[in-house]
């Protein structure tokens, strides 16, 4: 009966582990891609600014005399 249980302890102390670490891996990786879709945003944030301005300079180019 003993060497059952130390068999059940065991392999519940490995099933648990196992779970834990897909559940970290599948944290980092959400991780990963918010970081990622932050980056994507800021630099669309980023670009949507230059634009105005590069039209407003481009075309105070051609009406300066």
């Amino acid at each position: 009966m003993l060497n059952w249980s130390a068999a059940f302890m065991l392999w519940l102390a490995l099933y648990y582990g196992v779970q834990a670490l897909r559940q970290y891996r599948s944290a980092e990786l959400r991780r990963s891609e918010l970081a990622r879709a932050l980056q994507l945003a800021e630099l669309r944030l980023l670009k949507s600014q230059l634009n105005p301005h590069f039209l407003f300079n481009a075309l105070n180019t051609w009406c300066v005399p």
